[in-house]
């Protein structure tokens, strides 16, 4: 219940690495209870292009993460690729 409050999901440094991002991409995107969420911060966790693909993705098909206006992927070892998927994702 509480989860319809958030705001800010701060993973920072967080060592997710591309599947916790893929996985993490999943729940995002199935959860009707991110539909306040503002700032999705994913610095510093190795997530590489398959990651933020996933992330893009979930932003785009989500109604529910419209909110999001902050999204720090600072430092993910993320290429020229994945920043062209995320880019073509939220259009």
């Amino acid at each position: 219940p509480h989860l319809g409050t958030l705001r800010v999901i701060n993973m920072t440094d967080g060592n997710i690495g591309v599947q916790g991002a893929v996985h993490l991409a999943q729940a995002l995107e199935a959860s009707p209870h991110f539909s306040r969420l503002e700032t999705l911060r994913l610095g510093h966790n190795r997530i590489a292009n398959r990651g933020v693909a996933a992330i893009g993705k979930a932003l785009a098909a989500s109604p529910h993460l419209a909110s999001i206006t902050c999204l720090d992927l600072v430092a993910n070892r993320i290429y020229q690729g994945g920043m062209a998927e995320l880019a073509e994702a939220l259009g």
